[in-house]
């Protein structure tokens, strides 16, 4: 029986900042997200958490190695993939649904598709008894 193919698979990735002195920031990063995963990166400041997150959204091209997302090469930044730090992106007078909503709400997506495809992300995160709770009552 044949395992399904990662939704993102890195493979041997590092990125180099260049510069005067070139910084390394990742050699030989491996991994691979499958369906219903649930991943975190956790480091000391300044192990390259931030860069391979930047990578994986496509606003960095890897130095070395690849990036596929469902088999796609990550060649830059696309609707399929996204990246937001929580300092920046929670609107703190909106709900759990309504901050999840947003960037549908933005695109004008109508409401019975953004609440669907709400209902489904706040499901898979675990946070749907919290839907209607403000982020400052999390």
């Amino acid at each position: 029986m044949t395992s399904p193919a990662p939704r993102l698979d890195a493979v041997d990735v590092g990125y180099t900042y260049p510069g005067a002195s070139p910084t390394q920031a990742l050699q030989d990063v491996g991994l691979q997200i499958h369906d219903n995963e649930f991943v975190a990166l956790l480091g000391p400041v300044g192990c390259g958490k931030t860069t391979l997150l930047r990578i994986f959204a496509g606003f960095l091209r890897p130095t070395t190695g690849s990036v596929r997302c469902d088999g796609a090469s990550v060649d830059g930044p696309s609707p399929q993939r996204g990246y937001v730090l929580q300092e920046d992106a929670i609107f703190p007078w909106r709900t759990v649904r309504e901050n999840v909503e947003f960037g549908l709400l933005a695109r004008g997506v109508d409401p019975e598709a953004r609440g669907a495809v709400s209902r489904e992300l706040i499901e898979l995160i675990g946070l749907s008894r919290f839907q209607d709770t403000y982020p400052k009552e999390l």
